[in-house]
């Protein structure tokens, strides 16, 4: 009897003894005398029981052999079968139905098991628990009878399923090699409906490319162009060729984004958007809206074009938009609000999303909540505070992607740069720059510039070239390749530099959705105007950097332009004698930045 009850939970109701066969006086008296000697307790509600400690019930489960365990889990698999509403078990009672019947395959066979596997996972991902879905979706894929009809029409949409559980909850590469095995599954199964619901997992929301820097899978694209072009065979109706439509469209977009043609992923992206702007239809129009998003990251005027994209998606909250959508969104958005230095928009947005994270699973959710948390408190001068959050995000995301090591170096040249440390990231920094990222390579090569090794820097900058950088770093990477110019007293490319932070005057350099500042473009200009020696446009660009450390709320910024003032003051400054200065003053022209 308690061997039953030992495999049955932590907590056995009455009821649930008495289906699995036991007679309910023959189970009251047990577990009275269970009670009466310690081992169990009363349980929460009438007519339940508790084992007082974990490691009885252990203990009484550890003393069965297999085939004894597995028949009792039949017996309450069974059991709790007959709880359930007529044709189908509620929610709560599907993952105990799962967990039972895979004990019991051994006795009952795979097919329960496998069947409650795929309804618990249907119930994980309701609740957007899509790690355990995935476990389940596993699970399920693994109890596949290879005998039983159209079993590879059934792998093929479990594989599905599985791919986009592994990207909603943060596993991408694991995401990426199961979509593969999808799209082969549907490729035998001669269907092209089924390839479409396999490559279209990979335009689902997300906060970050999922392809690493520069990198287009051309089959993908290739796929996705097929499926476009045979559009009319895999819908019936004119609703559903839209529909799919946008689907591919959208994904195509993000998968384009590093094209050598800057526009063609954009275009796809912009009509997905304007398909899905006619269907009625706001799960499908908050997806192609995050796809746009991606796809134009990196291109001129992009911080508006996305600003646009996030304030169309959220309007839609509450209206249908999938509280996930709306979190990525507000991510989104709070980057390009503090980027445009927003400092009411920007903690709006992350209230929002820190309040959307609680019911919301996945680990990507909560690490970008921890920070844009720590990016406000270091705009706030808290660096301690900052250093906390961003290491813990880090713990929790390291687990997931290698990404994760990369945004911590980017924090941590940051944060080592505002405590005069530098010296001390570099080697992280070189080392995450031997990955593969350009932006952490030139953060490598400036700090070791700004640690007083020129020659160091030099060599770094020689061994890893230039990388054109065309994604959420783009606007972070003007600042630091000017920076290096600066530093390594580059005249030429400090004139190109110009040229290419001046569309980010009155901005914010911002390290993505996580949201750390590096501080205002203002402030750099006024220093390459300084070296040019036209230091009055030098003070007109600090006192213009100063109006944004002060609109930001960033005592930082603030100090380090008044220290720029006070060492050049207005009796002292200067034009230079040739005509024209290099950097011309903050009020000259119109902006049109690409962040």
């Amino acid at each position: 009897m308690l061997q039953l009850a030992a495999v049955a939970g932590r907590e056995v109701p009455l009821d649930l003894l008495e289906a699995a066969g036991t007679p309910a006086e023959e189970a009251l008296a047990a577990m009275d005398s269970a009670v009466a000697v310690g081992l169990v307790v009363e349980g929460e509600t009438p007519w339940s029981w508790r084992f007082a400690h974990a490691l009885v019930q252990e203990v009484l489960a550890g003393d069965l052999s297999r085939i004894q365990r597995a028949r009792l889990h039949g017996r309450l698999g069974t059991a709790l079968e007959q709880r359930a509403a007529p044709g189908a078990a509620a929610d709560e009672l599907v993952e105990r139905l799962a967990h039972h019947f895979v004990e019991a395959v051994p006795v009952v066979g795979a097919g329960p098991a496998r069947r409650y596997c795929a309804e618990a996972a249907r119930v994980a991902r309701a609740r957007l628990a899509h790690g355990e879905a995935a476990e389940h979706t596993r699970t399920a894929l693994q109890l596949l009878d290879p005998a039983a009809p159209d079993v590879a029409r059934t792998r093929h949409a479990l594989l599905t399923a599985l791919a986009g559980d592994l990207l909603r909850s943060g596993q991408r590469n694991q995401a990426h090699e199961v979509t593969e095995q999808a799209i082969t599954a549907a490729r035998e199964l001669g269907d092209r409906q089924c390839v479409a619901e396999a490559a279209s997992v990979w335009g689902s929301v997300t906060l970050w490319n999922w392809r690493p820097h520069g990198v287009v899978d051309d089959d993908m694209v290739a796929v996705l162009e097929d499926l476009l072009a045979h559009r009319d065979e895999l819908a019936g109706s004119e609703k559903e060729r839209d529909r799919l439509s946008a689907r591919l469209l959208g994904t195509l977009g993000v998968e384009l984004a590093f094209s050598s043609d800057l526009q063609k992923g954009v275009r796809y992206a912009q009509r997905a958007i304007e398909l899905a702007r006619g269907m009625d239809d706001p799960e499908l129009l908050g997806r192609v809206l995050n796809n746009y998003s991606l796809a134009v990251w990196g291109r001129p005027g992009a911080a508006e074009l996305r600003l646009a994209a996030a304030d169309e998606a959220l309007a839609l909250a509450g209206r249908g938009l999938p509280r996930r959508t709306e979190f990525f969104a507000r991510m989104h958005r709070a980057a390009i609000r503090l980027h445009l230095t927003d400092l009411r928009g920007f903690e709006a947005d992350l209230d929002a999303g820190r309040r959307l994270a609680i019911s919301l699973s996945g680990p990507e959710v909560r690490p970008h909540v921890l920070w844009q948390q720590a990016g406000a408190a270091w705009l706030r001068g808290d660096a301690r505070r900052a250093e906390e959050l961003t290491t813990e995000a880090y713990e929790l995301y390291r687990r997931v992607t290698p990404h994760a090591r990369q945004a911590f170096a980017a924090h941590q040249f940051t944060l080592r740069r505002g405590d005069s440390r530098l010296p001390e990231a570099i080697d992280l920094l070189v080392e995450t720059g031997d990955e593969g990222n350009p932006l952490l390579q030139l953060m490598a090569v400036v700090a070791a510039a700004e640690s007083g090794d020129l020659a160091e820097a030099r060599r770094l900058r020689a061994r890893w070239g230039r990388t054109h950088i065309r994604d959420w770093a783009s606007d972070v990477a003007v600042l630091l390749e000017a920076e290096a110019a600066l530093l390594l007293g580059d005249e030429p490319e400090q004139e190109m530099a110009v040229v290419q932070l001046l569309p980010f005057r009155g901005r914010q350099a911002v390290l993505g959705t996580p949201s750390f500042s590096l501080g205002a473009y203002d402030e750099l200009l006024g220093r390459i105007a300084e070296r040019h020696g036209d230091t009055v446009a030098a003070r007109d660009w600090w006192l213009a950097a100063r109006t944004q450390g002060r609109l930001v709320g960033s005592p930082h910024q603030v100090a380090l332009a008044e220290s720029h003032l006070a060492r050049v003051p207005e009796e002292t400054a200067t034009r230079p004698r040739r005509k024209r200065s290099t950097v011309p003053p903050p009020d000259a022209g119109p902006a049109v930045a690409s962040a």
